[in-house]
């Protein structure tokens, strides 16, 4: 009794498994068929492959458990930008000063490329042709390469000082600054439309007028300076125009010595 109901229950399942390998027959009859077309180096090759996996799926393994436990921590933390306060906002503060000294070195230099450039227009046609290029060049590079990468990382940086220590925004000195870095960045897009005129060769300053631009830039340094250090509403424009006080003493010295020399 029970030998027959075991072969009765055996047979659907027999004939599943029929079906199974007789679907199967076709792609077996091709694996041999690979197989037998293949040489023996081929076949040693694809075992060595074969017997490397382990290993790297071992190593896929664990990297992605680490990025699941990352994932996770991301994802329980209160907030998004969570996950970017573990810097510490001294070490933000400090990227934010070292692309600040590159910026305003960029818009130093740029400027004075400027005036060289506009005063090589006064040069013979193949010296003029030469230092043209050549400043343009310059321009591209300085331009590209050093100070607008430095302004982006600086408002980058910055930014993020705010996000870490929110506080500043109610700090009167900080709103003074933040108006001041608004003029620096039109500044900047300034210097460089200025840029592409030269590039087509489109000459609207003169020496005497870049010259008085480049400090332009000084005012806006001394005043930030000032504001950050001094955290005064008051004391940062009496040591702004103290600085330039000096600035003119020495220049107007200066001219006033090459004058008696020339005498």
């Amino acid at each position: 009794m029970f030998y027959q109901f075991f072969l009765i229950s055996r047979s659907p399942t027999i004939r599943v498994i029929r079906a199974i390998r007789g679907s199967l027959s076709p792609t077996i009859r091709a694996i041999r068929a690979i197989r037998g077309s293949l040489s023996p180096q081929s076949i040693r090759v694809i075992r060595a492959i074969l017997g490397s996996l382990p290993p790297t799926i071992c190593v896929i393994r664990a990297i992605r458990g680490s990025l699941s436990s990352t994932i996770r921590a991301i994802r329980g933390s209160n907030s998004i930008f969570s996950y970017f306060y573990t810097m510490d906002l001294l070490t933000v503060k400090s990227l934010h000063i070292i692309f600040v000294v590159s910026w305003f070195a960029g818009l130093f230099y740029i400027v004075r490329l400027f005036i060289y450039h506009v005063e090589a227009q006064e040069k013979t046609d193949v010296e003029k042709s030469i230092l043209s290029n050549q400043f343009i060049i310059m321009q591209k590079k300085l331009w590209w390469i050093i100070t607008t990468p430095a302004m982006v990382l600086t408002v980058i940086f910055g930014t993020w000082m705010v996000v870490i220590n929110p506080s500043y925004l109610y700090a009167p000195w900080f709103q003074i600054k933040l108006v001041f870095v608004c003029l620096l960045l039109i500044y900047h897009f300034l210097c460089q439309r200025i840029m592409m005129e030269f590039k087509r060769g489109v000459f609207k300053w003169k020496s005497t007028q870049l010259r008085l631009w480049n400090e332009l830039a000084t005012l806006f340094l001394v005043a930030i300076v000032f504001l950050v250090v001094l955290k005064s509403t008051f004391n940062w424009i009496t040591g702004t125009l103290g600085f330039f006080g000096v600035a003119v003493g020495l220049m107007l010295g200066i001219q006033l010595y090459k004058k008696l020399r020339s005498k």
